[in-house]
């Protein structure tokens, strides 16, 4: 049915011998069809938490019972609120980057208890950058050491450098350089942020 009624439903039964039987029933409890909105921001990166929130927003007032969200290929989810809730917030992890389709539908608390229509919504996850950089093999105390960023990205170009020289002095330039006045082996770590807003895993090197 595209609509709530009142419909007449008439069956008409005829027998072998003509004889005819007809009957005539209202049916007026046709329940609409609750509407279903999905809310999730359009990006994300990879590592990062997606929180989903599922409501009902047609007919006025419908609570959701239970919930199926699909998160693309990774993983499928079916649940129920321990009361009817106004409305479902669901949290997923992807584990590949690129584009994922988010299915979900809800069944209704009343009246009738209907499944939803079914919606998606699409979210980009985007890759990590990588950071890398070049140094010196050895170098002299007191000499000038310069390191050249080598960090590279698939989403999004490297807007920030976050250096700790090993030697008390942090740097934000893309290459820094500085001095170091003791002999010894030295830790350099460097991570970087992406435009997407995504950070790298913290590279070290001595």
């Amino acid at each position: 049915y595209a609509n709530e009624g009142p419909f007449n439903v008439r069956l008409t039964v005829t027998s072998s011998h003509s004889c005819v039987s007809d009957s005539l029933k209202l049916f007026n409890t046709i329940y609409p069809q609750p509407k279903l909105t999905a809310t999730v921001v359009t990006e994300k990166c990879l590592g990062d938490s997606v929180k989903l929130v599922l409501r009902i927003n047609n007919p006025s007032g419908q609570k959701i019972k239970s919930y199926q969200v699909s998160w693309g290929t990774e993983a499928s989810l079916t649940g129920a609120a321990s009361s009817p809730q106004d409305s479902i917030v669901l949290y997923h992890v992807f584990a590949g980057t690129g584009t994922h389709s988010i299915t979900a539908s809800v069944y209704g608390d009343n009246p009738g208890g209907c499944l939803s229509d079914t919606i998606t919504q699409t979210i980009y996850i985007n890759a990590l950058p990588v950071a890398a950089f070049g140094l010196a093999a050895t170098s002299c105390v007191n000499n000038q050491v310069a390191y050249l960023d080598q960090s590279t990205s698939a989403d999004g170009a490297i807007v920030s450098w976050n250096w700790n020289l090993g030697n008390g002095n942090t740097s934000v330039i893309q290459n820094p350089s500085t001095l170091y006045p003791n002999v010894g082996t030295v830790p350099v770590t460097l991570s970087v942020r992406s435009a997407k807003g995504c950070i790298s895993p913290t590279l070290t090197r001595q």
